[in-house]
C-alpha cells in the first residue's frame, strides 16, 4: 500500500497536533517517523490507519483520496493494522489472540487455522501458542499483538514505539521479526519511534517531526548523515553538534578547539559533524584531514554496530562510532590517550 498524507492538519481539543503534514511513505517500504514525545507520531499512525479523520488536509491511498462514506471507508481501514505502543490481549491463549482479527472478519474453519498458524510461525510462537495471555512475558506480549496484526495480512502495518521498554537482545529480536515480516509479505509499515537506532537498523526511509510538523524527510542515511538543521542534528544522537564561540571565516573557535570548515561561519552557529566520519587513532594522524584534535577517552557506550566513543578534546568533547574490532586492537578505554581527526567535508553548520 502507498500511503500520502498532504497538507494535513489536526487538533485535539484547542491545541495544534499536526500543522501541515506531508508525508510519503512507498508501497512495501518501512519508514520510520521520528521525533520528540508530543510531536504527533501516534496521531499521524491513527491517521494512517484511518482511525480518525483530519481537520484538513488529505489522505491518499495508492495514489486515491480515502473514501468519505463509512462502508468504503472500512474497506480500506480493513487493509490495516495497528500494533499500539502498550498492546492489550484478549483473554485466552496465545493463538486464540492471533485468530481474535481472522474471526472478526468472518473467516473460519482451515482458513482461520491456516492462517494463524502461518502468523505463529512468522513470529517465532508456535511453541508457546497454548499459553494464557497472563502468563507472558513483556516480549511475548509484543510479538503476540504483531502475530495477531500479521495475521489478517495488511498491506499497511502500523507500529507505535515498538520497542519501548524492551532490553537491547528484545529489540533487536524485535527488529528481525519486522524486517522479516516486511520481505516475507511485502508488507509496508511504517514504525514511529524516537529512537535512532531504529529507523538505522530498520527503515529505508525517514520523515523526522517537530511540534506537529514534518522539518525533514529522505533515505535514512541522508537524513541523519546531512541534517538540513540544528533540531535534527542534535536529535539524531550520533551526530556532534558543537556551537562556534569565536574566529572569522573558515577557521572558526569552538571552546580552545579552532575547526576548519567549508565555508565561513560566525559566532552561535552550530556545527554537525557526523560520529561516523570521526577518526581515532593512538598515533598523530598522518592523513590530509586538517581537522585533529589530541585527547583521552571519557566514555564508551554499546552501539548497534560497535561503539560510540567519547573523547575530551581540551574543553570540548566529541564522539566517534568505532567497530567492535578496533576498539579491541586499539585497546580503547576511558583515559586512554588518543587524536581525533575529521575532514573539513565531514562538517556542516547551521545558524
Amino acid at each position: 500500500m502507498e500511503l500520502e498524507l498532504v497538507e494535513v492538519h489536526h487538533r485535539y481539543d484547542r491545541s495544534a497536533s499536526l500543522q501541515g503534514l506531508d508525508l510519503h511513505v512507498a508501497s512495501g517500504t518501512i519508514h520510520a517517523v521520528m521525533g520528540a514525545t508530543g510531536c504527533g507520531k501516534s496521531t499521524v499512525l491513527r491517521l494512517a490507519g484511518l482511525l480518525t479523520k483530519p481537520a484538513s488536509g488529505l489522505i491518499l491511498v495508492d495514489g486515491q483520496p480515502v473514501p468519505s462514506r463509512s462502508r468504503a471507508r472500512l474497506a480500506v481501514r480493513r487493509r490495516t493494522a495497528t500494533v499500539p505502543q502498550e498492546p492489550t490481549l484478549l483473554r485466552g491463549s496465545i493463538r486464540q489472540n492471533v485468530g481474535w482479527g481472522l474471526r472478526a472478519r468472518g473467516i473460519r474453519g482451515t482458513e482461520l487455522r491456516e492462517r494463524t498458524a502461518q502468523a505463529l510461525d512468522l513470529l517465532q510462537l508456535v511453541d508457546l501458542a497454548d499459553r494464557r495471555h497472563d502468563s507472558l512475558s513483556g516480549g511475548e506480549r509484543k510479538r503476540t499483538a504483531l502475530a495477531a496484526a500479521v495475521a489478517v495480512r495488511p498491506d499497511l502495518l502500523l507500529l507505535d514505539e515498538p520497542f519501548s521498554s524492551s532490553h537491547p537482545s528484545l529489540r533487536r529480536s524485535l527488529r528481525e521479526l519486522i524486517l522479516a515480516i516486511n520481505r516475507t509479505l511485502g508488507t509496508t509499515v511504517i514504525v514511529a519511534t524516537h529512537d535512532v537506532q531504529d529507523a538505522l537498523s530498520l527503515a529505508g526511509a525517514l520523515t523526522v517531526m517537530d511540534q506537529g510538523r514534518a522539518v525533514q524527510a529522505g533515505a535514512v542515511d541522508e537524513v541523519l548523515q546531512q541534517p538540513h538543521c540544528a533540531f535534527i542534528a542534535e536529535f539524531a544522537g550520533t551526530v556532534n553538534l558543537l556551537r562556534v564561540t569565536g574566529g572569522s571565516g573558515t577557521s572558526c573557535r569552538v571552546g580552545e578547539l579552532v575547526i576548519q570548515t567549508p565555508e565561513a561561519v560566525v559566532p552561535g552557529t552550530f556545527l554537525a559533524i557526523p560520529s561516523g566520519q570521526v577518526l581515532l587513532g593512538v598515533s598523530e594522524p598522518t592523513t590530509s584531514a586538517r581537522n585533529r584534535y589530541p585527547g583521552h577517552i571519557v566514555d564508551l557506550q554499546p552501539f548497534e554496530y560497535g561503539f560510540l566513543v567519547t573523547v575530551a578534546c581540551a574543553d570540548v568533547r566529541i564522539s566517534a562510532v568505532v567497530t567492535r574490532g578496533s576498539v579491541d586492537e586499539l585497546e580503547l578505554a576511558p583515559g586512554r590517550e588518543v587524536w581525533v581527526y575529521f575532514k573539513v567535508s565531514a562538517v556542516r553548520s547551521y545558524l
